[in-house]
């Protein structure tokens, strides 16, 4: 599998918009797969570290890419609304992979902040 260098939450291109609610206290570790596609029973793990699936899509100039997935370490410390604006914190590792003979992102970050969309700034 072919990886992209990591890079800095504050390199990241682009905007990832929530795609529903997101209740942090429902949130569960993503789970791993045996090597034939069947769900392992054990939790995935990226780089010895448990991570959790946030619902999202990827915004930039160019419009809406659903083809992107993210996941990170740690969980949001507050619920975040639907399409809430949300930026990647710390360090962001890239993978890219093929879905239907397309090119696809699976995105893992530390952390994830909800951007106020009026300010720009992020909430805290």
């Amino acid at each position: 599998m072919f990886t992209v260098p990591s890079v800095a939450a504050d390199r990241f291109a682009g905007i990832l918009q929530a795609t529903q609610k997101i209740d942090p206290t429902t949130m569960r570790p993503k789970q791993g797969y045996t090597a034939d596609g069947k769900p392992s029973g054990e939790a995935k793990l990226v780089d010895g570290h448990q991570v959790y699936r946030v619902p999202v899509q990827y915004v930039d100039d160019d419009g809406v890419d659903s083809s992107v997935s993210l996941q990170v370490f740690t969980l949001p410390t507050a619920q975040i609304p639907a399409l809430a604006q949300l930026v990647p914190t710390g360090t962001v590792r890239m993978v890219p992979w093929v879905r239907n003979g397309r090119i696809a992102w699976s995105l893992t970050a530390d952390g994830v902040e909800v951007l106020d969309s009026a300010t720009g700034v992020l909430d805290d």
